[in-house]
């Protein structure tokens, strides 16, 4: 967009992007709101052979690797390294992490047992549920929302903002709600 793209909605998956299309006066950020909700969520391969019982039992020896999204470019992954430094393990599974360039692949990853753990939103566990077994719901520090903004310039305003309102009305929160998703 900031480069000539003319949309007339932006929705995206983490509310850094949407804070930066803010920043750069894409949006309005009053009238930016959040549509859904996300969690994220440890999963392991559905073979596993691991006895979980909490977070913390990633940091043990027998956990060679944990899949995640790249956290530096991977909003899932950003999370997960934010709930592994709050719960005073990233040091200790630093190096056993395998950084994938998105949800899927770890889900791929995890699938054909090439990772012992690793995290996901639950809304992509839930597509793979003979695949991969959900082993903990940690709290996440940052809320994984999910906004929506009609762009300043959008060409189609009010098609723009009737969109936007189906996305947030009762329609698309029983279609958000059937895929997964949790309410703003």
């Amino acid at each position: 967009m900031a480069e000539g793209a003319r949309p007339d909605v932006f929705a995206v998956d983490d509310a850094l992007p949407m804070e930066r299309a803010a920043a750069a006066g894409l949006v309005d950020p009053a009238r930016q709101v959040n549509f859904a909700r996300n969690q994220l969520v440890v999963v392991v391969p559905a073979v596993s052979s691991i006895a979980w019982r909490r977070l913390t039992d990633l940091a043990r020896l027998e956990v060679k690797r944990i899949a995640i999204g790249d956290p530096d470019t991977v909003p899932a992954g950003r999370h997960a390294r934010e709930v592994m430094q709050t719960a005073r393990i990233w040091a200790d599974v630093r190096e056993r992490l395998l950084l994938e360039p998105d949800v899927r692949q770890v889900l791929d990853r995890l699938a054909r047992n090439e990772a012992d753990a690793g995290f996901v939103y639950a809304t992509d566990a839930a597509q793979a549920v003979n695949r991969v077994l959900i082993v903990e719901r940690p709290a996440s520090g940052s809320p994984i929302v999910y906004p929506i903004a009609v762009l300043r310039e959008a060409p189609q305003p009010e098609a723009a903002a009737a969109f936007a309102a189906l996305v947030r009305g009762e329609t698309g929160r029983r279609i958000l709600a059937a895929h997964g998703f949790l309410p703003p």
